[in-house]
C-alpha cells in the first residue's frame, strides 16, 4: 500500500544510478528472505497503470521532470527494475531499467532522448494525424497501387524509436511485451524483402490487408478505457472456452443426426413426366451433381430459368409434385448447392444457421417438403436447445465475466489515501456552504439546490453580466406581477393542464394519414396552432416568473424553448394559402419531440431517458471497438473479395448489378453491418459463388462470432449504467 508521506509534489524523484542500486538491493533482499508467497498475489495499482492519467491527489510534477525518468510511484514496482516517465498531459509511461539491446542504459543520452521523443504529445499527435490520413486513403483502390515504402519507413522509424527506448523483448515493458506493437513488427517483416525472400501467407492481398489493419489500429491509440474493453473481451473469450466446446459438441451431434436423416433429400425436384427424360435422369442419378445433367433438366423443371426449384418427396407426408411431374433426385442442392445435409461440413453449417436463426424458416420449409412434416420435431429441438439455450448461456457467461472484472476494478479503485477523501468532503462542504449563501431576490421563491449553476464553468465577468441583464427586478408593480405569474405557473393544476395538452397534441399527430380530406386536414392544422400557442404561453410565463437567468439553467426548460422556437418558425414559414384555409404546411418532425416533455411529469419515462443517456456514455469505448471491428473486416473484405465480385458478377446477376457485394468500401461496410444484424447466410452464398469457399466461410464466421461477442458485451454495460435487474 502507498504511504501517506509518498503523496505530494516531493514524491517525484529522478531515477538515478543510486535508485537502480536500491532496486537491486531490494530484489536481492527479497530473494534472500525466502518468505512463502502471500495468499493474495499483489497487483499494480489501477490508478497508476500505463497510459492512465496521473491522479490529481499525487500532485503536479515539476516542469523540469517532464519527460525525465522518475522513480515509480506504484509500490508494486519497488522491487522491479522499472521506472516511469510523465509527459505534459501527466500520462504515465513505464520502461524497463535494464539495458536496451544490451547497450543503452536508462542514463545513456541516446536512450533519454528517444524516451523524450516517444512520450512527447506533439510528435504523437502529428503521427496519429498522418496515420489516420493514410487509413482514409487506403479506402481508395488507387492508393494501394502506390509503392508502400513510405508506410514501411514510417513503421520502421516508429519501431526503432520504441526499441531504443524500451528494449526489444526480454524484460518488462519492452517492445514485444506490448501486444499493440505486434502488428508493427509483422508489417515490417512482411514488407522488407530480406535477401530476395518475401513473406507470403497464400492469402490474396494479405500484405495490403495487414498494412490497412495496422493503420486502423494506430488511428485509435490504446487508451485506458479501450484497453479495459479489450481486456474484457479477452477475459470473456477465456470464460467462453467451455461454452464454445459445449456449443460445438451439440452442433456436431445435431449435424450427425441431420446427416443421417436428410442426406441427399434436398436434391429431390419435380421433373416433367416424359419417359425419355425420366430414363435419362435415372441413368445419371449416380452423378446428379454433374453440370451436364442440368442442361436437359432446366428445360423441364417446374420453374424453368429460376434458382428456386420445386422440392418434393416420395414420402407420404412430404411435398408432392403437380400433375404431369414426377419427383426425382437430380441436379444440385438448393441455394447454389450450399444448402444440404450431404456431408458433415454442410450439415454443421446448416445447424449453425439454425442456431443463429438466419433465414432458418427457408431451410425448415425445404427440409419438410423434401423429407416429411414429422421432422418438424427435429427443428424444434434444435431451435430450443441450440438457439435459445446455448446463445443465452453464452450471453450469461459474458455478463458474469464482465461483472467479475467490474467487481475487481471497483475493489482496486476504492484504495485511496484517507486524506484525499477528507479533502473531497471539504470541497463538497464548501460548495454547499456557498450555495446556502447565494443571494435571493425579494418577491420570488427559489431553491438553489435544484439549479445546475455550480456545475457550469463560466467566466466571472459573463456570470456578472448575465446576472445584471437577465434578472428582471424593475419596479414594485413588475415584482407583484412576477409573483402572481409564478404562483400560477408553479400550480400543480397548471402542470396537469400542460400534460393533458401534450397528450392531446400527440393524439392529433397520430390522426394524420395519407390522402386526408381538406376539412380533416384543416382541423389538424388549427389544432396544431392552438397547441403551439399554449406551449408558447407556457414558456413566456415561466421566463417571466423565473427570470431568464434561472429559467435557462434547467435543461428541460431549454428543450421546451427550443421546441417552441422551431414550431413558431415552421408556422410562420407556411404558404399564405395554407394559412387562409387553416391547413397545415409542410411540417418537419420537430412537433413529435413534444412528447418528450412528458418526462417531467412521467417519472418512468424520465428514468428510461436517463438510463439510455447513461448507457450511451458508458458504451463509448465499446462502440469504438465495434466500429474498429466493422472497419477492419470491411476493408479486408474489399481487398480479399472485391476483385472477384467484379470479374465473376455474371454468376450472380446477368446484368452485373449486384445489391450486396464488396467491390468498394461502402458496400463492404454494409455487408459487414448486415452480418452483425444476424443476416449472413445469403451474402455468404454470393461470396462463395464468386470467391473461394473456405475464405468466405472463415471471414463470415469470424465476423459473426467476434461481432456478436462485442454486441453481447453491451448488455452488462447497459445493466450497470441503468441500474437494471435482469430477470
Amino acid at each position: 500500500m502507498a504511504d501517506l508521506t509518498l503523496l505530494g509534489a516531493n514524491n517525484f524523484r529522478r531515477f538515478t544510478p543510486e535508485s537502480l542500486v536500491a532496486i537491486e538491493k531490494r530484489i536481492a533482499a527479497k530473494k534472500a528472505c525466502g518468505d512463502p508467497p502471500p495468499a493474495e498475489k499483489p497487483r499494480p495499482q489501477l490508478d497508476l497503470q500505463v497510459f492512465q492519467k496521473l491522479p490529481a491527489l499525487y500532485g503536479n510534477p515539476p516542469l523540469e521532470l517532464i519527460g525525465e525518468p522518475l522513480e515509480d510511484l506504484d509500490p508494486y514496482y519497488h522491487d522491479h527494475k522499472t521506472f516511469m516517465v510523465l509527459n505534459k498531459g501527466k500520462a504515465i509511461f513505464r520502461f524497463t531499467a535494464t539495458r536496451a539491446l544490451y547497450i543503452f542504459s536508462p542514463f545513456h543520452p541516446i536512450r533519454r532522448m528517444v524516451i523524450k521523443l516517444l512520450v512527447h504529445s506533439y510528435p504523437l499527435r502529428i503521427y496519429l494525424m498522418i496515420v489516420t490520413l493514410l487509413s482514409v486513403l487506403t479506402l481508395f483502390p488507387c492508393i494501394l497501387s502506390l509503392p508502400r515504402y513510405t508506410f514501411t519507413a514510417i513503421y520502421s522509424f516508429e519501431c526503432l524509436i520504441k526499441i531504443l527506448a524500451r528494449g526489444f523483448c526480454l524484460n518488462e515493458f519492452t517492445f514485444l511485451r506490448d501486444p499493440w506493437n505486434w502488428l508493427d513488427f509483422s508489417v515490417i517483416v512482411m514488407f522488407i524483402d530480406m535477401g530476395g525472400v518475401s513473406v507470403n501467407l497464400g492469402i490474396p492481398n494479405c500484405s495490403a490487408g495487414t498494412l490497412i489493419l495496422n493503420l486502423i489500429c494506430h488511428s485509435f491509440p490504446p487508451s485506458a478505457g479501450l484497453k479495459v474493453i479489450v481486456g474484457a473481451l479477452i477475459q470473456s473469450v477465456k470464460k467462453l472456452a467451455d461454452v464454445m466446446i459445449l456449443t460445438v459438441f451439440c452442433l456436431s451431434v445435431f449435424a450427425l443426426i441431420g446427416l443421417q436423416l436428410f442426406k441427399g433429400h434436398l436434391r429431390h425436384k419435380c421433373v416433367k413426366n416424359y419417359t425419355e427424360y425420366i430414363s435419362q435422369s435415372m441413368s445419371n442419378e449416380t452423378s446428379f451433381s454433374s453440370k451436364q445433367n442440368l442442361t436437359p433438366y432446366e428445360n423441364f423443371t417446374n420453374s424453368p430459368g429460376k434458382c428456386y426449384y420445386l422440392l418434393c418427396s416420395n414420402a407420404s407426408d412430404g411435398g408432392s409434385c403437380p400433375p404431369k411431374y414426377v419427383c426425382l433426385k437430380v441436379g444440385e442442392n438448393p441455394d447454389y448447392g450450399y444448402t444440404s445435409f450431404d456431408t458433415f461440413g454442410w450439415a454443421f453449417l446448416s445447424l449453425f444457421r439454425l442456431m443463429t436463426q438466419d433465414y432458418w424458416e427457408r431451410l425448415y420449409q425445404q427440409t419438410l417438403r423434401a423429407s416429411g412434416k414429422i421432422y418438424m420435431l427435429f427443428f424444434m429441438l434444435v431451435i430450443f436447445l441450440g438457439s435459445f439455450y446455448l446463445v443465452n448461456l453464452i450471453l450469461a457467461v459474458v455478463t458474469m465475466a464482465y461483472e467479475e472484472q467490474s467487481t475487481a476494478t471497483i475493489a482496486e479503485t476504492e484504495f485511496f489515501p484517507s486524506w484525499s477523501i477528507i479533502r473531497e468532503l471539504q470541497k463538497l462542504s464548501s460548495a454547499r456552504t456557498s450555495q446556502r449563501l447565494m443571494p435571493t431576490d425579494t418577491g420570488t421563491l427559489r431553491n438553489p439546490q435544484k439549479l445546475e449553476e455550480s456545475n457550469q464553468k463560466c467566466p466571472r465577468f459573463l456570470k456578472n453580466l448575465a446576472a445584471k441583464y437577465l434578472v428582471w427586478n424593475f419596479c414594485p408593480l413588475w415584482l407583484k406581477i412576477k409573483k402572481n405569474v409564478g404562483v400560477f405557473v408553479m400550480d400543480p393544476f397548471t402542470d396537469l393542464t400542460i400534460t393533458v395538452c401534450i397528450v392531446m397534441n400527440t393524439l392529433f399527430m397520430a390522426l394524420e394519414h395519407y390522402k386526408m380530406s381538406p376539412d380533416f386536414e384543416s382541423m389538424l392544422g388549427i389544432g396544431n396552432k392552438i397547441f403551439t400557442g399554449i406551449f408558447t404561453a407556457e414558456v413566456i410565463l415561466k421566463i417571466i416568473a423565473l427570470d431568464p437567468y434561472y429559467y435557462f439553467q434547467q435543461r428541460s426548460n431549454i428543450f421546451d424553448s427550443v421546441i417552441v422556437f422551431i414550431s413558431i418558425i415552421e408556422l410562420s414559414s407556411e404558404p399564405k394559402e395554407n394559412k387562409a384555409s387553416g391547413k397545415k404546411g409542410s411540417r418537419k418532425g420537430n412537433f413529435t419531440m413534444r412528447v418528450f416533455k412528458l418526462a417531467k411529469s412521467w417519472p418512468t419515462l424520465n428514468t428510461l431517458i436517463k438510463i439510455i443517456l447513461n448507457s450511451v456514455d458508458a458504451l463509448g469505448n465499446l462502440t469504438l471497438v465495434l466500429a474498429i471491428i466493422v472497419f477492419i473486416f470491411a476493408v479486408f473484405g474489399m481487398q480479399l473479395f472485391g476483385g472477384n465480385y467484379k470479374t465473376h458478377c455474371k454468376k450472380l446477376a446477368d446484368d452485373c448489378k449486384l445489391r450486396w457485394h464488396m467491390q468498394d468500401f461502402f458496400h463492404s461496410f454494409l455487408v459487414i453491418f448486415r452480418i452483425l444484424c444476424g443476416e449472413w447466410i445469403e451474402t455468404m452464398w454470393g461470396c462463395m459463388v464468386v470467391n473461394e469457399q473456405s475464405m468466405c466461410l472463415l471471414v463470415f464466421l469470424l465476423v459473426m462470432v467476434i461481432g456478436n461477442l462485442v454486441v453481447s458485451l453491451q448488455v452488462p454495460f447497459v445493466v450497470k449504467s441503468g441500474r437494471l435487474v435482469i430477470w
